[in-house]
């Protein structure tokens, strides 16, 4: 029994001594480009300054495709039991989500490939396990300007 544990704990060392072997590895060449970039911005003085400049324009852009403006929002409790009856125990699992992305699509009137669910809804769909889908699925639909709607848990 000793000499096993002894065998798997000179592996788990072995293994570690490995990763931290790689991990300094990558960082060298890290560091001496590191070493390389801070070099050339202390020889360019002006052009380190536009480089701080960019990085704001860049989080002012994401910040403004961030915002939404939503045209139309709705809560809807969607019977996926309902949908799903017909179809083959382990197979309700995989069906799911194109009942709920159709039952978006058929209710906010929009094409189905622009409806976006969010990890949760998916989450909330497979929580029990591949064959037992949940009967009903309380949602909040938002459907903004460009006419995609994005389905959340309500």
């Amino acid at each position: 029994m000793e000499s096993k544990q002894e065998e798997k704990f000179m592996l788990k060392q072995a293994e570690e001594d490995l990763k931290k072997k790689q991990e300094e590895a990558k960082e060298e060449p890290k560091q001496a480009a590191g070493q390389k970039a801070e070099s050339a911005k202390e020889e360019k003085k002006p052009g380190a300054a536009k480089e701080t400049k960019a990085p704001a324009k860049k989080e002012e852009k994401k910040e403004e495709e961030k915002k939404r403006e939503i045209v139309l929002e709705r809560l809807y409790t969607i019977p996926v039991k309902k949908f799903l009856i017909q179809k083959p125990r382990m197979k309700r699992h995989t069906r799911s989500p194109n009942v709920v992305r159709t039952f978006a699509a058929k209710h906010m009137k929009v094409a189905m490939d622009k409806v976006k669910l969010e990890p949760k809804v998916w989450e909330s769909l497979s929580r029990s396990g591949r064959a037992k889908v949940p009967a009903k699925l309380k949602v909040k639909m938002s459907k903004d300007k460009e006419g995609i709607v994005l389905v959340e848990l309500a």
